[in-house]
């Protein structure tokens, strides 16, 4: 007579709970029908992630994302928008392509990444919170089109980034300048002002932390000393201004990645 009582997935035992049309005190994700999940005893929403097989691109997602988010019981935040059954096994798309909307638009069901992102690991977790938090109990993690994204975790302090005006590799950006390892400052417009610019985007920034301070990258640049005897004073990437650092051999202080000769990199005052 009730063969639709089936969840998706399950962290309780027969004896616990047998019913998951009832969400009080059960332990599941993807119920029967009424309810999307059981609230545990007092829990309100619940998260699935999955961790990306491409650690690599960290904007991509070189952490956990989140890639399911589901209402827990009836008592859960928008409660009086959403039914408690929006992400039951029945309506919630676990097996199907498609039905997955942004998190920006919708806080509940599949996001896109549920169908696309190849990933390595799944993890699960609930939370009491009051308003649901993609991000919540995440080390690191930062909300963005990716969906929740971990960053700064471990031993990174600082986390930025730009965009690029096609999907290149760096390899190829580096190359688009024309520039090789034996090229020397000449002086001109390029070297003296950065062969490219762009403001930084901060994805991660802990308390102190000040290496990009400044918010801003210039690529391939001169120490902004035009002479005829240090020609190779030059760098990669310049995260800093000529008033603060104008040695690129000399790391102490310097905030810089791909230096003169002597140093790969500015220490930025301990990094």
């Amino acid at each position: 007579t009730d063969k639709d009582d089936w969840t998706v997935f399950n962290f309780d035992t027969y004896a616990a709970h047998n019913n998951f049309d009832a969400a009080e005190d059960g332990r599941f994700f993807g119920g029967e029908e009424v309810y999307s999940g059981g609230n545990g005893g007092g829990y309100v929403v619940g998260r699935i992630w999955g961790k990306t097989a491409v650690t690599t691109n960290r904007r991509d997602g070189g952490g956990w994302v989140e890639l399911y988010t589901l209402p827990l019981g009836e008592d859960f935040p928008f409660s009086s928008t959403f039914s408690a059954g929006v992400a039951s096994h029945k309506v919630g798309n676990w097996f199907t392509e498609g039905g997955a909307l942004p998190l920006t638009e919708i806080p509940y069901g599949k996001r896109p990444e549920y169908d696309s992102l190849v990933i390595t690991e799944v993890a699960f977790s609930v939370s009491t919170a009051s308003v649901p938090d993609p991000c919540e109990g995440v080390s690191g993690a930062r909300l963005t089109s990716k969906g929740c994204v971990a960053y700064c975790s471990g031993d990174e302090e600082e986390f930025v980034y730009f965009e690029l005006e096609s999907k290149i590799t760096l390899l190829e950006y580096m190359q688009s300048f024309g520039i090789f390892a034996t090229s020397l400052d000449d002086c001109s417009t390029a070297f003296n002002d950065g062969h490219d610019f762009h403001e930084l985007t901060v994805e991660c920034m802990e308390d102190g932390a000040d290496y990009f301070a400044t918010g801003t990258v210039a690529v391939i640049q001169n120490d902004g000393q035009c002479h005829d005897t240090d020609k190779d004073d030059w760098t990669v990437f310049n995260f800093d201004t000529y008033a603060a650092h104008n040695n690129f051999d000399a790391a102490e202080d310097g905030r810089f990645f791909g230096g003169e000769e002597v140093y790969s990199g500015g220490n930025g005052g301990g990094y």
